[in-house]
């Protein structure tokens, strides 16, 4: 059988959620051709799926060394980083995800949701502004921006962006829990001044 059939019945079985047999189907396409980008970042992801991050990170890394701007590969080995929790390594990753794509809003979330990680909430709410301008209506960016402008200790800022959250998406309770947290906060401070 050649890799593009393979490749073909992977894709079916990732289809079904079968990661497993498509993992086995990917490494006999690499046993046939082993310098195929493609492949690679195709077992990663099944790798991701079957909790398997670093071997996912190694297969993203292969699939990099054959073609280095596939920005999706970067993305996806910033989400493996992240699994593993090396958050140093994930934004990394995220940063060199959005050199090939500037317009990622996603990959822009992630490295955000990481520099909260790392502690860097300067970075984060910079990234949450930058994902918001590309996608003004993304409630978990106003949601993170909200929770590292907490972090931050800048209460009313944060008040705004957990609404907004929950103005974009009432059903995550997560938005809302926030939101009513950082009510309650602010409702202390009024008292104790």
């Amino acid at each position: 059988m050649n890799p593009e059939d393979l490749v073909d019945q992977c894709r079916r079985c990732m289809e079904v959620g079968n990661f497993d047999r498509a993992i086995e189907l990917l490494t006999e396409a690499i046993e046939i051709g082993p310098r195929n980008a493609e492949v690679f970042y195709l077992r990663g992801l099944c790798r991701l799926e079957t909790e398997s991050p670093d071997k996912a990170v190694e297969d993203f890394n292969r699939a990099l060394s054959v073609t280095a701007d596939l920005q999706e590969a970067h993305f996806y080995r910033g989400f493996a980083f992240e699994k593993t929790g090396d958050f140093q390594q994930a934004a990394q990753a995220y940063t060199r995800a959005l050199r090939a794509n500037p317009s990622n809003a996603d990959a822009f979330i992630n490295r955000g949701m990481v520099y909260i990680h790392l502690e860097q909430y300067d970075e984060a709410v910079a990234d949450f502004s930058s994902a918001l301008e590309l996608v003004p209506a993304t409630a978990p960016a106003h949601y993170h921006r909200a929770v590292a402008l907490t972090r931050q200790n800048r209460f009313l800022q944060a008040y705004r962006e957990a609404a907004k959250s929950v103005e974009l998406d009432p059903f995550d309770p997560r938005f809302q829990i926030l939101l009513n947290w950082l009510e309650e906060r602010m409702d202390e401070d009024l008292q104790d001044s």
